[in-house]
């Protein structure tokens, strides 16, 4: 092993999911599928402590097939268990992306579910060769596997992103659900919003934390939440109760 990674020998990946509700119906409609690794005693390390060192290693394809492999199997498994699967994200980085082999791959992992798994792309992916993206977008959606574009908003060129490729959503970044105690932060995160909605496509809103940030989201068709205020990543058991449980009090409210 490279050095670099001799500290995470001992170590195993995990996934764990953190909800996607529906504001309105106050029900989990998705989830994210988030990266973990677990010692022996079930100690936690989150991605920032340990994916620099893992794409630093060449290792990021390995990470990105591991995940889809992995998001596959519990989808499969929740099916197969009557569990109400939700649809489920996971991120795709720009080296996976840009070979071939490792989307074909990422591909035939979710062709079995269609329409019921989402791959993330950050913006700075689609910085690459845009004939690259263009193909490795066309063949993830021809396998079922909705685009949804990460951290929208924090890039350069945002805007030309939607109609330059064929995604079905994006997901606004963090930095502009805190902004919405200003009143130029609400402006801007509502016409990001009014965008969305006019284009058709799905919006998530990431880190949201407060009741009333909340209380501030527009009330408009395919929107989902992500954030604290609803629950941090679970792992799989967990978040099957929690899901349940929001279902349940949505339909007793």
């Amino acid at each position: 092993l490279d050095a670099r990674l001799m500290k995470y020998a001992d170590l195993e990946f995990t996934l764990h999911y953190q909800p996607k509700v529906d504001p309105l119906s106050r029900r989990v409609i998705g989830c994210e599928a988030l990266l973990r690794l677990v010692d022996g005693e079930g100690n936690i390390q989150l991605p920032g402590d340990f994916l620099n060192d893992l794409d630093k290693a060449g290792l990021s394809r390995e990470v990105d097939e591991w995940v889809m492999q992995a998001a596959v199997a519990q989808l499969s498994d929740w099916l197969a268990t009557g569990v109400e699967a939700p649809c489920v994200a996971v991120n795709i980085g720009v080296a996976s992306l840009m070979d071939p082999a490792t989307v074909s791959r990422l591909a035939s992992l979710a062709a079995p579910y269609p329409g019921r798994l989402v791959v993330e792309i950050t913006e700075q992916a689609l910085l690459a060769d845009e004939a690259q993206v263009q193909w490795a977008l066309g063949t993830l959606r021809a396998a079922g596997l909705k685009i949804h574009i990460d951290d929208f908003g924090t890039g350069y060129s945002s805007l030309s992103y939607l109609h330059r490729f064929d995604v079905d959503g994006i997901k606004i970044d963090r930095s502009f659900t805190v902004s919405l105690h200003s009143e130029r932060g609400r402006c801007v995160f509502s016409a990001m919003c009014g965008l969305a909605e006019q284009l058709g496509l799905a919006l998530v809103v990431e880190g949201l934390e407060d009741r009333w940030q909340l209380e501030l989201l527009p009330v408009q068709s395919d929107l989902s939440v992500q954030g604290w205020y609803y629950a941090k990543a679970l792992p799989p058991a967990a978040f099957v109760d929690y899901a349940a449980g929001w279902a349940g009090w949505a339909q007793a409210g």
